[in-house]
């Protein structure tokens, strides 16, 4: 059997660069989409849904894991990276590594998943350790790991004209923004 030398296509290396190449695009364009005057009230909302949303997929094609936490005073969102055995902003090349809530929001992160309605669990909420408090901390509250899962969450941001917006992460790792929750 004869076989070509020049064999047409692309390696599994040049196709995984083009998707991290466009995942990075991608995050970059949708961070500067601006917003019409009727999704005033739902910009942050949504654009904190596409954000952990792009660090999702840019986590699972970098093999790097992402970190948000989230402040009450003043309302915002940082957005993290594991980096040398730290965690550090996300560069600006990327996306904006913190994101201001409208002053007239508040933002609350609760733990969601099976795991935290247990009673006997080991971890007990609003203890000194509590991950999920407003005390600075080292670690962020939640976590995009490389294989795309991420910590079980629920980020409640509610606006003093009574909308409310709600993100959602399943055990499964799929996000789910609903309004008016």
């Amino acid at each position: 059997m004869i076989r070509k030398q020049n064999q047409q296509g692309f390696t599994l290396l040049e196709i995984l660069l083009v998707l991290v190449v466009m995942a990075l695009v991608s995050i970059v364009a949708i961070s500067s989409i601006p917003f019409g005057s009727s999704d005033a009230d739902d910009r942050d909302a949504h654009s904190l849904y596409q954000r952990i949303s792009l660090l999702q997929e840019d986590a699972i094609l970098s093999g790097r894991s992402y970190g948000v936490t989230v402040t009450d005073n003043p309302p915002s969102v940082v957005f993290t990276q594991w980096l040398k055995g730290t965690w550090a902003p996300v560069p600006n090349e990327m996306m904006n590594s913190e994101l201001q809530l409208a002053s007239d929001e508040q933002i609350i992160v609760s733990a969601g998943g099976d795991v935290w309605l247990d009673k006997e669990r080991l971890y007990q909420p609003n203890s000194d350790d509590d991950a999920l408090s407003d005390k600075p901390k080292s670690e962020p509250q939640i976590m995009i790991y490389p294989n795309g899962m991420m910590t079980s969450f629920t980020l409640t941001i509610n606006k003093k004209n009574g909308s409310v917006m709600s993100i959602s992460a399943t055990d499964g790792g799929d996000l789910v923004l609903k309004e008016g929750q």
